[in-house]
């Protein structure tokens, strides 16, 4: 390497998936800024440091909302009216209890498990910004800050997106209760996500622009914040969309176009765009968003959880849409656990198991995760989901030891994993160069486990 030798470490790996394909003896140069300086195949007599079994692309958590881990447990008590929208009260009165030390440790610890699981960046879609009553910070990017700090502290590559929520619905009015932690106009917001940009800039980590959802923000605001983005075509934009048939009825009530025929009809929809959920849509709608270019963030364990409704998966893949997956609620950390629900509902509703428009010549595991890295690449606005030259050094590693994966090529690994694997499947996890967990436990795992823990007993004692 010559004068590089200085300004490089780097890993062998046996077997390696590149954007053309699994290649082996694959050394991985990884700059000092934790970016590839260059992806070597067919390197036999390697010096640097070998790793435990086939390397594939860390996956990009394209939609996450971390303090929303504490509903664990606190949700699930369905009466018979029991829907999104009682959920979401729950969410509301969780909000309250927060205050801002508890953010940090909450967050770290919500990002280091998803490491462990196999996510190796985050779009952490992020709406918190008020104290308890409503009443700002003196220091507007007090809450966010501390969003930053997590990411840090648990070594996640990060995009954050703040979020405009300016109204409590589609009929207006002022937001109460713990919403009133959300509320801004759209001066302070487009202020708020300059000075962020700004103070980030020499950071890794990434900044994009959001508007909760069409009844959470107004459409003029939407429009005249895509009118700031469209500045800045580099920088993702993010929005909620049709999650609920009853936010498209009132979609349709409140501007006589259905959430995302709204978007496509109004807004520039193109490829900075992540559109969360979007799991009714109609024909035209499906067609056109795809042909936008759009990512469409998919969150099937949230999605199943608050019963929003499936997803179109074989309509989606077959009009070329793109996706991302998100954690969202963060029920479950793991990107194989969202990619298997959609193969398995997908059958259940065809009745059976080539359901999905993919290859026949390829594992559907391996497909799927490939297309997620990609989709949720694009979702943060990060060079990230493939490993080659100046993408940051994200990877995890399969554990070959593993019983599971004896005598299985590594695209049948990587099927495994997404199939049936668990966290215990990943010798380790690598962010930017550096290793961050190692057998589905996070390097500083008790540290952070610590100060979660009483960062979740001190919330625990204000929320009723």
């Amino acid at each position: 390497m010559g004068a590089m030798a200085s300004e490089v470490h780097g890993f062998h790996a046996q077997e390696a998936l590149l954007p053309q394909g699994w290649a082996s003896d694959v050394d991985l140069l990884i700059r000092r800024d934790g970016s590839l300086a260059e992806v070597r195949s067919s390197v036999s007599d390697s010096d640097l440091e070998r790793l435990e079994g086939p390397v594939i692309p860390g996956m990009p958590n394209a939609h996450s909302h971390a303090f929303q881990r504490m509903l664990l447990g606190r949700t699930q008590e369905l009466a018979g009216e029991d829907d999104f929208w009682s959920w979401r009260r729950a969410m509301y009165r969780l909000v309250e209890a927060i205050e801002p030390e508890d953010l940090s440790p909450i967050t770290a610890w919500v990002f280091a498990q998803m490491l462990e699981g196999g996510y190796t960046s985050v779009a952490e879609f992020h709406y918190l910004f008020h104290d308890p009553d409503g009443t700002p910070y003196a220091d507007p990017l007090e809450l966010p800050r501390r969003v930053v700090h997590a990411a840090h502290d648990a070594g996640i590559g990060l995009t954050l997106v703040p979020v405009l929520y300016s109204r409590p619905g589609f009929d207006g009015g002022p937001l109460a209760g713990g919403a009133r932690r959300f509320g801004l106009s759209l001066d302070a917001y487009g202020r708020l996500v300059e000075d962020l940009a700004s103070e980030l800039a020499t950071s890794a980590v990434g900044v994009g622009i959001g508007a909760h959802s069409l009844r959470a923000a107004g459409p003029g605001e939407i429009l005249e914040l895509v009118s700031w983005a469209s500045s800045e075509p580099s920088r993702p934009v993010h929005i909620h969309a049709a999650e609920q048939p009853a936010e498209v009825a009132g979609c349709v009530r409140a501007t006589g176009l259905r959430p995302v025929e709204w978007l496509l009809e109004k807004a520039r929809v193109g490829p900075a765009w992540t559109v969360v959920h979007a799991t009714h849509m109609d024909d035209s709608e499906r067609r056109r968003l795809a042909s936008s270019g759009a990512v469409v963030a998919v969150c099937p364990t949230t999605e199943a959880d608050l019963g929003d409704g499936i997803f179109p998966w074989a309509e989606w893949l077959g009009a070329g849409g793109r996706f991302g997956i998100g954690s969202d609620l963060n029920a479950r950390l793991s990107p194989g656990a969202e990619l298997r629900l959609p193969a398995y509902v997908s059958r259940l509703a065809a009745g059976r198991r080539g359901a999905l428009p993919l290859a026949e010549d390829r594992p559907v595991g391996a497909q799927l995760w490939e297309r997620a890295a990609r989709g949720g690449a694009l979702a943060l606005g990060q060079h990230v989901g493939e490993l080659t030259a100046d993408a940051r050094a994200d990877f995890l590693v399969l554990d070959s030891r593993r019983p599971e994966f004896q005598g299985l090529t590594p695209d049948r690994m990587l099927d495994a994993f997404v199939f049936s694997g668990n966290r215990r499947s990943l010798a380790r996890t690598v962010v930017a160069g550096r290793t961050v967990a190692r057998s589905g436990r996070h390097v500083d795992s008790d540290r952070l486990e610590s100060a979660a823990r009483d960062a979740f007993r001190a919330v625990a004692g204000r929320f009723s």
